[in-house]
């Protein structure tokens, strides 16, 4: 049987075509006008966003050109099975039928005995056979069985090369598609890498321009912190002078009041006596106030009782969700079914083997297992599916959120369900 690793180098059959037309039309549009700053990063996240959908894409053709190319190889095998059974049991007639050649040459047919047991091919033995008049009635039938196994086998032959022809043509597109691939995973990666190093430099300029901001702010704070010292020197001059002018007028208002201090004696006098007065009254309001009874305590209010529980319980969903949060941060790699890289359809298929349900290598193939659910079902361990035509596949954890294998240069990690191109969910 061909290995896993053998199928997948034959199935980039149907990728090709399409992988080898997107990105010279990205090299070009990227050299139409030379870009700097944040609209270079824009236009390059732009570049990188199209050509990994085209991955996915391309990838996921991949995958269902690997599936084909299996079927390819057992029939193959099944026809070169037929071909070996044909074979036997047309050589186990000319066996047979050989004692019969003998027995004619016995009774004196030598020249026509030659002739039939020194031909090579199938067919010219049929025709000599039957060309022997002393050959009885009886084995005439033998001559028909020769001959239905001799047309069998050429047909069997037939389908044996036919199987083989499109094993070959199959094996040829998913070498295209593979070189195609490749050539596009690597512009991936040099996209990624030009994306890293404008990021750095945009980083580098948002520091330094914060930092500038910062010592601005500096300075202006030193400035008013040094013009509210000059305004409080000046309050507390002012503050001065107006504190002598009142003391100064204190004395000569002073001075004038002599004459006047028995009068004002009087009437400080009588003042006393009514704020003595006025103290009394305010002391038996207070004593009053005092000796009445206290209004009742007001109740605290009841505690608030805790929120309900959600009781879990074990499932294969739940296993599922355990075993993809055990490779969170592995990296994506495109065809590969882990244990260390994995995309899209080799984690969701390596996580439910766990689970012991065996998926396709494939998230157009996998659309077509179990139970398709609403978005509003969703339940934990559900895959769900994105893209059209269906190129991306990842598993639904709850909260609005999914663990996916998503592209070059990223790793397997929880992704939000909040994308435009979801397609629909599978229960299995």
């Amino acid at each position: 049987m061909p290995t896993r690793r053998r199928a997948r180098t034959l199935a980039f059959l149907l990728i090709a075509a399409l992988s080898l037309a997107v990105l010279p039309t990205l090299t070009a549009t990227a050299q139409v006008q030379p870009l700097t700053g944040a609209a270079q990063i824009a236009q390059a996240r732009r570049q990188l966003d199209a050509l990994n959908t085209k991955v996915d894409i391309a990838v996921e053709e991949y995958d269902v050109g690997a599936i084909a190319l299996a079927k390819a190889q057992q029939q193959a095998q099944v026809a070169q099975a037929r071909v070996d059974r044909s074979r036997q049991q047309l050589a186990a007639l000319q066996a047979d039928f050989g004692s019969v050649a003998a027995a004619a040459y016995r009774s004196g047919g030598a020249g026509d005995f030659l002739t039939l047991v020194t031909t090579s091919s199938p067919q010219t033995f049929l025709d000599k056979a039957s060309a022997l008049d002393h050959i009885s009635r009886n084995k005439r039938e033998q001559i028909q069985l020769l001959r239905a196994a001799s047309r069998e086998l050429r047909a069997e032959s037939a389908a044996r090369a036919q199987a083989a022809r499109a094993q070959q043509d199959i094996a040829a597109r998913l070498a295209k598609m593979k070189a195609s691939i490749e050539a596009d995973v690597a512009a991936q990666k040099t996209l990624l890498k030009k994306l890293e190093v404008d990021e750095a430099r945009r980083i580098a300029a948002a520091r330094a321009a914060e930092r500038r901001r910062q010592a601005a702010l500096a300075a202006a704070r030193a400035e008013q912190a040094r013009l509210a010292k000059i305004e409080a020197d000046r309050q507390a001059k002012l503050a001065a002078k107006q504190q002598a002018l009142l003391e100064q007028q204190g004395r000569e208002r002073q001075a004038a009041r002599v004459g006047q201090l028995r009068v004002r004696r009087a009437l400080e006098q009588a003042q006393a006596q009514r704020d003595a007065d006025a103290a009394d009254a305010a002391k038996a309001t207070a004593d009053a106030a005092i000796n009445s009874p206290d209004p009742p305590p007001t109740p605290d209010p009841a505690p608030s009782a805790p929120p309900p529980t959600d009781g879990g319980g074990g499932s294969r969903g739940a296993l599922v969700v355990r075993a993809a949060y055990a490779e969170l941060g592995k990296p994506y790699v495109w065809a590969a079914d882990g244990p260390d890289t994995f995309d899209c359809s080799g984690l969701t298929m390596f996580v439910w083997a766990k689970a012991g349900v065996s998926l396709p290598h494939s998230s157009r193939a996998q659309f077509g297992e179990g139970t398709r659910v609403s978005q509003g079902e969703l339940r934990p361990g559900d895959l769900v599916f994105f893209g059209s035509p269906i190129h991306h596949v990842g598993i639904f954890v709850g909260g609005g959120s999914y663990i996916a294998a998503p592209q070059t240069g990223d790793v397997v990690s929880v992704r939000s369900m909040g994308r435009s191109d979801y397609v629909g969910a599978v229960r299995l």
